[in-house]
């Protein structure tokens, strides 16, 4: 009962932050679309989202979440390892996106491109963090026995 309970904690943690990643994405995103925000503005919340999702992928991926779901679930393996993978991909962009507001001058041009970086990595995430709550539905909903 005790793996159970914590089974169950590390799934809804795992939901929570997915949730949290949603609205700061969508934070980022409506501050591109509306293009009202100061340079300083932009800067801090395209740094917090990207400092954010770092502090996310590194939790999941020491002894966090996808450690639990293979320990739960050896099957998945591979999945968590395709996952991982995509996760230094996903940095290699939010890396990208701070040096590119590190000069961001607010002009229609900065601000397309900012736009067009934000939606991309939005879409990246969004599809990736699904792939990792199906995952995780399956290994800590699925009542298919505590092992493989």
């Amino acid at each position: 009962m005790k793996q159970e309970n914590k089974t169950r904690e590390v799934y809804e943690e795992m939901l929570r932050e997915h949730e949290e990643l949603r609205e700061l994405l969508g934070k980022a995103n409506q501050l591109t679309t509306d293009c009202t925000a100061s340079v300083s503005e932009v800067q801090e919340a395209i740094t917090s989202l990207c400092e954010h999702i770092g502090n996310h992928f590194e939790a999941e991926e020491s002894g966090g979440y996808f450690e639990e779901a293979v320990l739960q679930a050896p099957r998945v393996s591979e999945r968590v390892a395709a996952l991982k993978d995509q996760h230094a991909q996903m940095r290699e962009q939010i890396t990208k996106m701070v040096e590119f507001v590190g000069s961001f001058q607010g002009t229609s041009d900065h601000w397309k491109e900012l736009g067009e970086h934000v939606h991309r990595f939005s879409v990246d995430l969004m599809q990736h963090e699904n792939k990792e709550n199906e995952l995780l539905q399956e290994v800590f909903t699925d009542d298919i026995g505590s092992k493989d």
